[in-house]
């Protein structure tokens, strides 16, 4: 894990975090029931939901500003992209009922704005993904100047404006039957 912050004039701010989940140094929310997991394990930061209907998640609070640019990276390892399960980067998390969701699932990307345990908001989009097992997938979060811009595999995905944030918490999720290994985490300010 690589931390960073340094301190450019009095307006102007630069932030970095690399996480590749060698350890648990940033306090990411581990799990382990009878309906699945949340583990760090072999490098990565594993989610495995063993249910249809059941949603997993780890989250941690980074250090970064939300209220300047920033961009969140990650490359993530899918059991199989279907239309059966999805999964995604959770951004402004406060707690389990608020927080916003970027989502994806075969040919389809949504973003979901959760606001104390129900969906207040959403934006849905059809993207070129395709049903594949044991898949790569690159997902990218941006937030220029109050829009938020969401890639899949170097695609814009899902494109959306004046959402505001509040919360440097940061997380990742799986909803269905699935199994995705997120790693190489980056945040940049």
């Amino acid at each position: 894990m690589l931390l960073t912050a340094v301190s450019m004039g009095a307006y102007a701010q630069k932030f970095a975090l690399k996480d590749t989940f060698e350890t648990n140094a940033n306090g990411w929310t581990e799990i382990v029931d009878k309906k699945g997991e949340t583990t760090i394990v072999d490098g990565v930061l594993r989610i495995k939901s063993k249910k249809a209907d059941s949603f997993y998640e780890s989250h941690f609070y980074s250090d970064m500003d939300v209220m300047h640019n920033f961009e969140v990276k990650c490359e993530v390892k899918v059991k199989s992209i279907n239309d059966d399960s999805n999964f995604g980067i959770i951004l402004n998390y406060m707690d389990d009922g608020n927080f916003i969701l970027f989502s994806i699932s075969e040919g389809n990307a949504r973003l979901i704005k959760y606001e104390n345990y129900k969906i207040i908001g959403q934006i849905s989009n059809n993207i070129k993904l395709k049903a594949a097992r044991k898949a790569s997938v690159d997902l990218v979060v941006r937030n220029t100047f109050q829009k938020l811009t969401f890639e899949v595999n170097g695609m814009k995905a899902i494109e959306a404006r004046f959402i505001p944030l509040t919360s440097s918490g940061i997380g990742f999720y799986v909803y269905g039957d699935q199994t995705v290994s997120f790693d190489n985490l980056e945040i940049t300010q």
